[in-house]
């Protein structure tokens, strides 16, 4: 009986978070068990031609690449589905008269044999939708029995695969971090909630290696020879790593230290847990080293990226970088001063900054030239 089979079924489905195909072992797994000839656990993106397949068995490989280009974003099964009552399965008992009919079923779901489906809405937003299924071969049994077996494993189900789905976002987010900084000829760092380096860029390997004043502990941590700029940087890391708990301790003065050559440099501390790239993932920080006589020209691309700023507030972050006024920006682009006041509030909420002098200092303080 099915029943004797619920805490095994349980256990796979969350050991499928610490296997990299653990979600595809267990799609394969489940439809075992309830007899299933083919079956799929699949994400699609409403708002851009996306698609991710977490989980897909059994079916024709080359019909699926063909699903991709007729039927992306018009699956009328999943359309009828996501009508039903959530938080359970459908058998295909709910398909309405006209689904057989349909392109969607002749073209692709008929030349592959299935004929008995049981389905359920794992996720449905604004932005994507997401759903499990299973198909049996014509002339097989309808799924009957295995209905109330699966819907006591669904909210396990919906856990697991909502949890892939951010651990996903949040790693393709670091990766566009990554690269955004590898872009950067100044050397740069990326640290952790526990303010260990996770990413140096090439500028910040060939700094190191230099051994110009800044280095890396055992423990890997940055520090900088001397007492007095080292507490400095670590203090200014930990608040960095804490403002969306305490915002008023994060100074925008950057630290200055001494470079072996009797140079100096400046380190400016970014936090980005509000950045569009970092959102749903813990905090991180971004750690900046600016070698005083190597400044150049203001590049506001950087801030853009990190942030996720529109054209126009990428212009005006640009425009009050330099110091001009609110009031000159909004008669230079030919908006209302309430407009461009909009926009201020924009740029302040995805910098995390709540005094337009803050976020002057925020974009003078960092001059980050890009390759």
């Amino acid at each position: 009986m099915l029943t004797n089979r619920y805490l095994e079924a349980v256990d796979h489905c969350y050991g499928a978070l610490d296997r990299p195909d653990g979600l595809q072992e267990f799609g394969a797994y489940l439809g075992a068990v309830v007899g299933a000839d083919a079956g799929d656990i699949v994400s699609e993106w409403k708002c851009r031609p996306a698609i991710r397949t977490y989980s897909s068995f059994g079916f024709d490989p080359d019909l699926r690449i063909a699903y991709d280009d007729d039927f992306l974003g018009d699956n009328p099964w999943f359309d009828n589905l996501a009508r039903q009552k959530m938080g359970c399965f459908h058998t295909d008992a709910v398909d309405p008269p006209d689904y057989r009919n349909s392109v969607y079923f002749n073209e692709w779901v008929r030349p592959q044999g299935p004929d008995r489906t049981i389905g359920a809405v794992l996720q449905n937003d604004m932005e994507k939708h997401t759903w499990v299924g299973f198909v049996r071969a014509a002339g097989r049994q309808d799924f009957d029995g295995e209905t109330g077996f699966l819907n006591a494993l669904l909210p396990h189900i919906r856990r697991v695969v909502t949890s892939q789905i951010r651990i996903d976002e949040a790693e393709a987010k670091i990766s566009g971090m990554n690269a955004l900084m590898d872009r950067m000829d100044a050397p740069a760092f990326i640290l952790d909630s526990a303010g260990k380096v996770d990413f140096v860029n090439d500028a910040g390997h060939r700094f190191l290696s230099e051994g110009r004043g800044l280095h890396l502990s055992k423990t890997g941590h940055l520090r900088i020879y001397g007492s007095r700029a080292n507490a400095q940087l670590n203090h200014q890391i930990h608040a960095a790593i804490n403002i969306m708990a305490a915002p008023d301790i994060l100074s925008d003065e950057p630290v200055t230290f001494e470079l072996s050559a009797g140079e100096s440099a400046a380190i400016n501390i970014l936090p980005l847990r509000g950045s569009s790239l970092f959102a749903g993932t813990s905090a991180r920080v971004a750690v900046i080293v600016t070698e005083l006589d190597k400044i150049g020209p203001l590049d506001i691309r950087a801030y853009a990226e990190i942030f996720g700023l529109t054209g126009t507030e990428t212009q005006l972050a640009h425009w009050i970088g330099q110091g001009r006024s609110l009031t000159d920006f909004a008669a230079n682009t030919g908006i209302a001063v309430s407009t461009a006041r909009w926009h201020l509030r924009n740029l302040e909420t995805k910098t995390e900054t709540t005094r337009i002098e803050e976020l002057v200092a925020l974009i003078q303080n960092s001059r980050c030239l890009l390759r």
